[in-house]
């Protein structure tokens, strides 16, 4: 007998909204590339980019300050598995 598995409504929902942002960014992709091929640039194209680059930034930052407060409680991954019991308990 096999388990059908089905994806929670939120992971689909986000699955969506990723998908709608790889289409919009092909479109407009494709949109600057027409620009460059015609020799105009325009400044919302450079816009785009910039927002980008500042949003991966604020990611790292925000990735690393939470790295820093795990490694200063010691509760990163490493060390939660170094106390897992994976036998049973003892009666």
């Amino acid at each position: 007998m096999t388990r059908s598995f089905r994806f929670p409504r939120s992971t689909i929902f986000l699955m969506v909204v990723i998908f709608a942002g790889v289409i919009i960014a092909i479109d407009r992709a494709r949109d600057i590339q027409l620009g460059q091929a015609a020799g105009t640039v325009d400044i919302a194209d450079w816009l785009i980019f910039q927002v980008f680059v500042l949003a991966l930034a604020l990611m790292g930052v925000a990735g690393a300050i939470g790295f820093a407060i795990l490694l200063a409680l010691r509760r990163d991954g490493v060390h939660r598995l170094s106390k897992a019991q994976t036998w049973p308990g003892q009666r």
